[in-house]
């Protein structure tokens, strides 16, 4: 019996089976490889993983695909899902999500428009670590409340598929005061009233999940996030800001 079944599915033409891969995502194909040894080569070809490499990828910086170019399709997919690559203008990296191939942005601290933000007394910017996507990041000194909005043009992300926003920070535990708790924040549903914390990730710093948007294909202009206090009353100071992923 599992003799006749594979070579039922022997039977199938290659092509074939590569057209019906390529409408699924790059974790389906490689679990696809992994299971069934007929349909490995279909699984690994460059008609499958050049459809989960966009056509519209932005300039990324010098330096940032350094080496050899891959042979295929897949080894390139791989490479810009390895790592973030730094674009061009310095101020965002992009990578695409190994699991669904979707295209990922993280704005830069730089990138952002921060209340204050060129006033030493309040900010100052300093290097971040090694393990960081960028350089530099904004270090709030000390402030009665803040507002902190990026702007990214709706044609460079995805279309017609759902986006979340988190915002990227790191507590200083020497000098971090105001907060009763970081960064939490209330919003209404039909369930009523719930409190959002930033959750620890495995590098030290901490995510904030801002909300979701959806953009759709004829969508054109700018989106734009805030996080900003409105309340104030007391200083702040301590938080380190990276940047805004989505």
């Amino acid at each position: 019996m599992e003799a006749a079944e594979a070579c039922e599915i022997a039977r199938l033409p290659e092509e074939l089976i590569s057209a019906a891969l390529s409408l699924t995502t790059p974790l389906d194909a490689s679990r696809a490889a992994a299971v069934s040894r007929d349909f490995r080569a279909a699984a690994n070809s460059d008609a499958v993983w050049s459809r989960f490499v966009p056509r519209d990828l932005p300039s990324l910086a010098d330096g940032e695909l350094c080496g050899p170019a891959p042979a295929s399709a897949k080894g390139r997919f791989l490479r810009l899902s390895d790592r973030p690559l730094l674009l061009a203008d310095g101020l965002m990296s992009m990578w695409l999500d190994r699991e669904t191939g979707a295209k990922c942005y993280m704005l830069s601290a730089r990138s952002l428009h921060i209340s204050w933000g060129d006033e030493p007394h309040y900010w100052r910017w300093i290097p971040l670590t090694e393990s960081c996507r960028f350089s530099e990041g904004a270090e709030l000194r000390a402030v009665y409340w803040r507002h902190q909005s990026p702007l990214l043009e709706a044609q460079q992300l995805m279309q017609s598929a759902s986006k979340e926003a988190f915002f990227f920070l790191h507590e200083d535990n020497e000098d971090c005061a105001g907060f009763r708790t970081p960064f939490g924040r209330r919003y209404h549903h039909a369930c009523g009233a719930h409190l959002v914390f930033p959750e620890k990730r495995t590098d030290g710093w901490m995510e904030l999940k801002l909300g979701e948007f959806y953009v759709k294909e004829c969508d054109t202009g700018e989106v734009c996030m805030n996080l900003m206090e409105i309340k104030g009353g007391n200083s702040k100071a301590g938080l380190i800001v990276q940047g805004i992923e989505i």
